[in-house]
């Protein structure tokens, strides 16, 4: 690992030549090339740890399996809100819009990886197609299992057959999935519109991006997009990509040696002034003091403004 986030010890630990984020990782999203070019390696796998996490609507082209490590994570999935436990997965496809919410407290593995990685479990999977899904622990036995298994993975070695252990590993907590969960065939070409609004604002937040433009490239109206927006995210258009921004701009400050001027402008930011003004405003902190904040508690934190309080259906409890 780069010596820029030896800092960050176990809870950063791998980069991948065409994953850039930690929790919207993938190829073009939101924050495309912002992880200097020398912390990069070439393992396809991405492992990372956070606390108490809390994430706005979004889609991307990376796949994602969480891991509940400690206490309870409310996740939506297309709006299908449940609540996860303490030794519960969720594994979410590419395109497919999601969103975290700690109410109290959780501890999260979050393992991302590129769509052609995925392809080979589907190919181990043979006919069996893998979708999008929460998954309980069934019992004690296989929580304590899921949280091993998980931990083994934190805590591999670096040397030349990491990404085979991981790849194993990973292979298992897959195994889960197949063994547990309704398979159907998830149908990227038939993705309804608010993932691929999602996934469009993901992929070009770092640009700059109007409304006018958004809904062109789309190919919508400026008022349909403003609308669901407020619909699907509940904050408007322009306050949805400044929130997309910031995240990327908060994990470039602990995890990179950039300039605050460069996080700012590789984030999209119109200007330096604006991102302090903006940063400050939602955070009640400066950049500056952020970054030193964060490397000083060896701490992550990603956590998006303006989330919203998701409420699982009371059905949601019992599954």
């Amino acid at each position: 690992m780069d010596k820029n986030c030896e800092f960050l010890k176990n809870k950063c630990l791998l980069y991948s030549d065409t994953c850039y984020n930690i929790i919207i990782i993938k190829e073009g999203c939101l924050i495309k090339d912002y992880i200097p070019l020398q912390v990069r390696n070439v393992n396809p796998f991405f492992l990372n740890v956070f606390d108490d996490l809390k994430y706005i609507p979004n889609a991307h082209r990376q796949v994602e399996v969480i891991v509940i490590l400690e206490g309870s994570l409310v996740i939506s999935l297309h709006n299908d809100i449940q609540v996860l436990e303490t030794g519960d997965m969720c594994l979410i496809l590419d395109y497919v819009t999601h969103s975290y919410y700690t109410k109290v407290h959780s501890k999260v593995l979050v393992i991302t990886f590129t769509k052609e990685e995925f392809h080979r479990f589907k190919i181990m999977a043979a006919k069996e197609q893998l979708t999008s899904s929460c998954l309980k622990a069934a019992n004690d036995e296989q929580r304590k299992q899921i949280l091993n298994i998980a931990n083994e993975l934190i805590h591999l070695p670096k040397g030349r057959g990491l990404e085979f252990q991981q790849f194993g590993y990973l292979a298992v907590l897959i195994g889960y999935f197949l063994n547990e969960c309704e398979m159907k065939k998830d149908d990227n070409a038939s993705m309804i519109l608010a993932d691929r609004i999602m996934a469009y604002l993901s992929e070009n937040c770092h640009q700059p991006i109007t409304l006018e433009k958004a809904s062109h490239d789309i190919g919508i109206s400026k008022y349909h997009l403003s609308h669901i927006c407020s619909e699907q995210i509940g904050i408007n258009f322009k306050t949805y990509v400044n929130s997309l921004r910031l995240s990327g701009a908060k994990r470039l400050l602990v995890q990179s040696d950039l300039s605050i001027s460069e996080i700012s402008k590789q984030c999209g930011f119109e200007s330096i002034r604006t991102f302090n003004r903006l940063f400050a405003e939602n955070f009640n902190i400066t950049p500056a003091e952020f970054r030193e904040q964060n490397r000083r508690n060896n701490y992550i934190d990603v956590n998006s403004p303006h989330v919203k309080e998701l409420q699982p259906k009371k059905q949601n409890h019992d599954v």
